[in-house]
Formats: C-alpha cells, structure tokens, sequence
C-alpha cells in the first residue's frame, strides 16, 4: 500500500482558546499556577488516601473476622488479625477498631493480646456496655477475678440477677452458660 501523493495534505489551524479559559500573564506565571494546582491535589488525595485505605482494611478485616466466627476458620482469622491491626496503627483511638482486633485475637487463640485490645478499647470509651462485658469475660478467661466482677458491679449486675440469668439459661438449654452465670453469682455474694 502505497500513500496517494496526489490527495492534499490536511491544513493544521492553530487551536483557538476562547479568551475566558486562558490563564492570565506569562507562560511562567502560567506554569506556576499549573504547579500550585497539581501540588494542591497531591496534598488532597494525600489527606483523604489514608482513610480511604482504613475504610479497605476495616471492610477486608470485618469480612475475615465474620469468616472466622461463622466458619472456625483459623486461617481468616489470622488474616482478620493482620487486616484490624493494620487498621489499628491507621486509626489508635477507634475503640470499635480495637474491639474488633480483641475478637480476632480471640478467634486466633491469642487470649493475652486479646485482653489488651479490650483494656485499649475500654480506655477508650469506658461507656461502652458492651466492651465491658466483653471485658470482663476476658479478664475470667484469663483468671482475674476480681477485676471481672468490678466490671460487672459496674453494670449493675448483683447476685440475684445473675441467679436469675443462670436460670433463664439453664432453661434453654445452655448449661455451661448458666454454670457460669452461677459460679460469678457466688463470687459477688
């Protein structure tokens, strides 16, 4: 295929650029605020990447920790281990992060690292119901006794109502549950 020399060669027109979309002053001045403009959203993406990134570890870790508590899977979590602490180095002062972390550990068999993340997310947000219960838990899997039962007079649970609770448990059919509600009754008596 060779070009056909005899069909005219088509005419570059310079670009028009209507008056109002052309910067103003020299090419210098020009180029500068090109500069200042490209700088300005570096630093944006710059600002917003890391929560971006927490937000795909957060997602990634709650997805392998949902793994690990519906599946046993020890694999996920062990992932949902590295993703949270991750997430916790990015953000130090989420509590909901470092309840999240304490419950992998836990999935993970890490019962001592578990208990710090749930001190760490108490600290946090001591008004936190749930993260003293979860709290209090550990410090009975880890044989802290009286710490426990502190964390449960601090929710307002007295003898009778963990009697009480032993039983509702008992009737369902969680023995072990209802073993422990009793045994904690005892030990606040």
């Amino acid at each position: 295929m060779s070009a056909n020399l005899s069909e005219p060669k088509p005419k570059l027109t310079p670009t028009v650029v209507p008056r109002g979309l052309r910067l103003p002053g020299s090419f210098a001045a020009r180029r500068a605020w090109l500069m200042g403009a490209l700088v300005a959203f570096v630093v944006l993406v710059g600002l917003a990447w890391p929560a971006v990134a927490q937000q795909r570890l957060l997602r990634a870790g709650g997805a392998a920790l949902a793994l690990a508590e519906q599946a046993g899977d020890e694999a996920a979590a062990a992932r949902a281990v590295d993703l949270l602490g991750l997430a916790v180095e990015a953000d130090p002062r989420s509590a909901v992060l470092r309840q999240r972390l304490a419950r992998a550990y836990e999935l993970d068999g890490q019962p001592d690292e578990a208990l710090a993340e749930w001190e760490q997310a108490w600290r946090l947000r001591p008004d936190g119901t749930l993260t003293q219960q979860a709290l209090a838990l550990a410090y009975e899997r880890a044989g802290r006794y009286e710490e426990a039962d502190t964390l449960w007079r601090s929710l307002g649970l007295h003898a009778a109502q963990m009697r009480a609770l032993a039983d509702q448990f008992a009737q369902a059919g969680d023995h072990e549950a209802a073993r422990q509600w009793r045994e904690r009754a005892q030990r606040i008596d």
